[in-house]
């Protein structure tokens, strides 16, 4: 069980990726669905934050804060779920850090590692 994250213009890597899980709002301009295994639209940043970032006036905390006001719960629970079963790489359209799956992956991670404590 492990959550990776990338752009969904970096190049697919069969073996490590897993299931490779598409956490945009909007389709990515010429991406073939079978980049993908699955997609969470729900999962992918609000459209304010995404003029928000555009804008170039998001930090860190910011994106982190508002992007966890508006995460829908039940889309997460499904990716949690996927997750222990086994590797996700989480994609989306960004190619830096400053972005939401980075933030997704980071709650993903978290949730495992409870999980896990809890069964220990």
């Amino acid at each position: 069980m492990a959550v990776f994250h990338k752009s969904i213009y970096d190049p697919i890597e069969t073996k490590q990726d897993g299931h490779r899980l598409l956490v945009t709002r909007y389709w990515p301009r010429g991406i073939k669905k079978s980049a993908v295994d699955s997609w969470e639209r729900e999962l992918g940043a609000p459209v304010q934050l995404i003029h928000k970032k555009k804008s170039g006036k998001l930090t860190k905390g910011e994106l982190k804060r508002l992007y966890i006001a508006a995460l829908d719960r039940e889309a997460l629970e499904r990716a949690v779920v996927l997750a222990r079963k086994g590797t996700v790489t989480l994609l989306c359209t960004c190619r830096d850090e400053l972005c939401h799956r980075v933030v997704l992956a980071d709650i993903l991670e978290r949730k495992l590692r409870r999980k896990k404590a809890v069964r220990a």
